[in-house]
């Protein structure tokens, strides 16, 4: 089912999406040739409805972070991190001169304890929420590409293209988890750590607390992009053979339960790209990038 395309009056080249409570939030590349020509908008699950947070023509936004307040994002055109409300309303500038370190890439965002941390010129950077300025450089990576807070027991879970999956509990202590491929989007539960692997196309899990060998829980398809979870499975996405034109595209999302010992699920097959998804116990979402569309399948 099609949550948002063109019929609704609001285009896009939908990227990022993230899912909480009642309403899907979702990130607009824009035409993706240096304008800043893309948006951030807000659709009501139950009812399909759009809000506009942040107006086309005024961002472009790829992966997606949220606090109690705010939604923030990294804009790739822009090089600049920003948040709104989750109302709508003003955008508030948090740091400028923050291009990502792979354009073409989405670079992880996430707000913790009261810091929002992402990915740029090859670093890992944090900045007070409501700051208008980076505050420090948090860890250092040539290709940093995906995080995730660990909660109370341990600090950020982090992947680097380069080929690190690794756990930063303090400023001078990391433990790498696995080393190899080119680890992309990243997601963690109470016991382990996923990810996705572009170099070798496969769905990964390590434990948290390391001293074991990665495991391998499916093979990804061509070009894996977004993950997600729920209590019993990992949801993962494909862009197919490219993203420049209809021809080409061929994109899916799937499933497998978490410890990899089913057979993976095809929830959705098409001709697009799917750059992101999103799940919630009625449903999982993905974004098609350049296709337009939202779409909505039932668990």
């Amino acid at each position: 089912m099609a949550l948002l395309d063109a019929s609704s009056g609001v285009e896009g080249t939908w990227s990022g999406i993230l899912a909480d409570g009642p309403d899907l939030y979702v990130g607009d590349l824009g035409s993706g040739e240096g304008a800043v020509d893309g948006q951030l908008v807000r659709i009501d699950k139950s009812r399909g409805g759009v809000t506009i947070l942040v107006p086309k023509g005024d961002t472009t936004a790829w992966e997606l972070a949220a606090d109690a307040e705010s939604i923030f994002w990294l804009s790739p055109t822009e090089a600049r991190v920003q948040r709104v409300a989750r109302t709508g309303g003003p955008t508030q500038l948090i740091a400028i001169d923050q291009a990502p370190s792979d354009s073409a890439e989405p670079s992880g965002i996430t707000v913790a304890d009261g810091f929002v941390y992402w990915a740029a010129f090859g670093v890992w950077r944090r900045a007070a929420v409501g700051s208008s300025e980076a505050e420090s450089d948090f860890q250092t990576g040539s290709s940093p590409a995906s995080i995730a807070a660990g909660g109370t027991d341990d600090g950020f879970f982090l992947t680097d293209r380069d080929g690190w999956v690794y756990r930063k509990d303090t400023p001078s202590s990391v433990t790498t988890l696995a080393r190899g491929g080119k680890p992309g989007a990243l997601a963690v539960d109470s016991t382990h750590v996923y990810w996705v692997d572009a170099a070798d196309a496969t769905v990964m899990r390590v434990s948290r607390q390391g001293g074991e060998v990665a495991q391998k829980l499916a093979e990804g398809g061509a070009r894996p992009a977004g993950l997600a979870l729920d209590a019993t499975h990992v949801y993962w996405t494909t862009r197919g053979g490219c993203d420049e034109g209809p021809a080409c595209w061929s994109g899916s999302v799937s499933r497998i339960d978490k410890a990899g010992s089913t057979e993976p699920e095809l929830l959705a097959e098409g001709p697009w790209p799917v750059l992101d998804v999103a799940v919630d116990d009625a449903a999982v979402y993905f974004t098609t990038g350049p296709a337009g569309v939202v779409y909505r399948v039932a668990r």
